[in-house]
């Protein structure tokens, strides 16, 4: 059985997050499962969070947590001046630092009293939000087909073998490289955000000149059977 949490960002209205920061934790709460963690993107040009990801998806989770785009205000806490905190739909930024009191941020405009919250929160827009959702797959390899099957297994060996460098190797020999790494290009393209979109290139570059490299001209002239390989 698999636990799978898919997330979703709320509303585009957000704004007001630094421009200094183009990423920012994503942490869950409730559902019943611990260890998910996530990651928000922030444009560094509209200061709005533009996509959230799943970093770990956890375990244990029967129903869908609530989801914490960056820090959320806590009484008695120490916060420094220029960091960010979220109270409410409202986001705020840390003017003075200060220790918190028990009383917290929630003006909509303007910045807060040191003698009633603490630190100085300076209002600074709508906070971020997002939606997650959790569903249980479980595969089963009896009764199958050919093709699932093996799917199945290009999948299990993904997970159980994903650090041991076999992963371009396996896809070759299944004649799956060029199209996986196109197709995680695309989708880094469409969902990366605008950091780290750059790393779609390793997967667009890819064509059917790289599944197998040039045989050396030497070894050609020397085999005037030898034909070289695609692309080369």
């Amino acid at each position: 059985m698999e636990t799978i949490i898919g997330l979703t960002l709320g509303s585009t209205d957000n704004t007001g997050y630094l421009l200094t920061v183009p990423n920012i934790p994503v942490t869950f709460t409730g559902g019943g499962g611990t260890g998910a963690t996530g990651i928000a993107t922030v444009s560094t040009t509209t200061g709005k969070v533009t996509a959230i990801a799943v970093l770990n998806p956890g375990t244990g989770y029967t129903s869908a947590p609530t989801v914490n785009i960056g820090t959320t205000w806590a009484p008695n806490t120490l916060y420094n001046a220029g960091t960010q905190a979220t109270n409410g739909n409202n986001l705020y930024t840390v003017a003075v630092t200060g220790i918190s009191t028990a009383t917290p941020p929630t003006q909509s405009s303007g910045s807060s009293s040191a003698t009633v919250t603490g630190a100085v929160f300076t209002y600074a827009g709508l906070k971020a939000t997002g939606t997650a959702t959790v569903s249980t797959t479980q595969v089963d390899l009896v009764g199958l087909s050919q093709s699932s099957f093996q799917l199945a297994l290009q999948d299990e060996r993904s997970r159980e073998l994903c650090f041991e460098g076999l992963r371009k190797a396996d896809l070759i020999r299944w004649g799956a490289w060029v199209t996986t790494m196109n197709n995680l290009a695309v989708d880094m393209k469409a969902n990366a955000g605008t950091s780290f979109a750059y790393g779609a290139l390793a997967g667009s570059n890819i064509s059917p000149r790289n599944v197998l490299f040039p045989i050396p001209s030497s070894e050609i002239s020397v085999n005037k059977a030898a034909t070289q390989n695609p692309g080369w």
